[in-house]
């Protein structure tokens, strides 16, 4: 049995001749950075593969290609769908309609929607085809446009029952708009929420310590948002939170609210991974002592960490 996963430039080719062999599992694919040709051939061809999971990554994808895709039978088959456009060509909000009414939601249990220029008109699309019966994380982002209150009218009603993963990233999110999102049913579902360079605000940091709504969230990333020390103090004093990880490299904590946060008592299980500024030797000895629940890092040393795109780009593992 070939086991083909992750598909790159220039290698196109050679999976569309292996599409003749009959022993071929191409069940999860990851498609990156294709030329305009080898797109349409891979689009072309998942009628062969019916992959159940597949990635479009930094791709010269058109509004075109998107509704090929959606309408394509084998989209009937996915779970898992991230689409990330390369370069700004993309009109989100033209196609977002057409999208969202031709793709089969029936089995769809995660959808990733990246640099398309989506905008309020897009979301209004999303929101007004019907409901997503099984998704279970949504992913928005670095689509250019800041987002108004379609944000909110996105998740209201029933569209979302088992949404429990939410990604924004980019700074596209007014931050007005975040304490309102603590009173939507859907903060109650929230286990993993990611906040990549999206300014949430003081008010939506202390409804997340404080708000019986944030109580079963469990993951949250912070990276290039306003979360700050006094951010920190406030969550650290929060009661019955099921936190068990935060993500802070790129956006630098002090040592003692770092501490704070390890030492409070609301958060028992909670793993913190950190840049730390202006630390003391004792400070950093007493953060090390914290063993496997403390990460160090740094913007300079840690790059692009893989948790970071896992919870915006990739696609989850079975």
């Amino acid at each position: 049995m070939f086991k083909v996963r992750r598909v790159r430039k220039h290698h196109a080719a050679c999976l569309w001749r292996l599409t003749r062999v009959r022993l071929l599992d191409a069940g999860s694919l990851e498609l990156e950075q294709l030329p305009r040709a080898e797109l349409e051939e891979c689009l072309a061809a998942l009628e062969v593969l019916k992959p159940r999971r597949l990635l479009l990554s930094d791709a010269l994808l058109d509004a075109g290609d998107a509704l090929t895709l959606a309408r394509a039978p084998a989209a009937t088959m996915l779970r898992q769908l991230v689409l990330e456009a390369s370069g700004a060509s993309f009109e989100g909000d033209a196609v977002m309609a057409e999208f969202a009414r031709v793709l089969r939601k029936e089995e769809l249990e995660q959808l990733g929607l990246w640099n398309l220029r989506i905008g309020d008109a897009g979301l209004r699309a999303l929101h007004g085809a019907g409901a997503w019966p099984r998704l279970r994380h949504l992913s928005l982002g670095f689509n250019e446009r800041v987002l108004s209150g379609s944000l909110l009218t996105l998740f209201e009603g029933a569209c979302w029952p088992r949404l429990e993963r939410l990604a924004l990233g980019c700074g596209e999110v007014d931050a007005s708009m975040m304490p309102r999102l603590s009173d939507l049913p859907l903060a109650a579902r929230l286990r993993s929420l990611s906040l990549w360079g999206t300014p949430a605000g003081p008010a939506f940091w202390r409804d997340l310590a404080e708000s019986a709504s944030w109580a079963s969230l469990q993951r949250l990333n912070v990276e290039e948002g306003d979360f700050d020390d006094a951010a920190a103090y406030a969550l650290s004093q929060a009661r019955d939170r099921s936190l068990e990880l935060l993500m802070s490299f790129f956006t630098p904590l002090g040592a003692d609210a770092a501490l704070s946060l390890l030492r409070g008592e609301g958060l028992p299980s909670l793993r913190l991974l950190a840049n730390i500024t202006s630390a003391t030797p004792e400070q950093m000895a007493a953060l090390r002592g914290f063993g496997q629940r403390f990460t160090l890092g740094s913007v300079h040393d840690c790059g692009t960490p893989q948790w970071i795109v896992r919870d915006h780009f990739e696609m989850e593992r079975w």
